[in-house]
C-alpha cells in the first residue's frame, strides 16, 4: 500500500483474450458493407479451447442438457477445462466441461 490517494481519469483496454486493439474496428466505422468481414464466429472466439466430438447418441443427450457419463468418452477429458463441443456431423454446438457429474454443455451456440 502506498498510503496515499490516487485518481484515474483515463483507462483504455488494449487487449482481452485473443482480441487486441489492433484487430478491432471502431463501432462508428462499422456498416452494412463491412459488417460480414468484421464478424467473428462463436467457434473462432474459442479457438484456443481443446475440442471434443460426440457421436449421435451423446450429441442428442448433450443438446437436451443431460450430463454425459460415458467412461470411454470421458477418460481422456480433463476435469474443469472448457472444451469446444461438436456433434456427430462436426458442427460446433457449444462450450462444455467435465466435472464429477460428467460432461455437460454450459453454453449452446446452435
Amino acid at each position: 500500500k502506498l498510503g496515499c490517494g490516487a485518481v484515474m481519469w483515463n483507462l483504455e483496454r488494449t487487449a482481452s483474450g485473443n482480441f487486441t486493439k489492433e484487430n478491432s474496428i471502431n463501432i462508428n466505422d462499422l456498416n452494412k458493407d463491412n459488417l460480414k468481414e468484421n464478424l467473428i464466429s462463436a467457434e473462432n472466439i474459442f479457438q484456443n479451447y481443446k475440442n471434443i466430438q460426440f457421436d449421435s447418441k451423446c450429441s442428442k443427450l448433450a443438446l437436451n442438457g443431460v450430463s454425459i457419463k460415458d467412461y470411454n468418452l470421458l477418460k481422456n477429458i480433463e476435469d474443469e477445462i472448457f472444451y469446444r463441443v461438436y456433434n456427430d456431423e462436426n458442427i460446433f454446438i457449444g462450450i462444455g466441461k467435465k466435472n464429477v457429474n460428467g460432461f455437460k454443455i454450459r453454453t449452446f451456440f446452435i
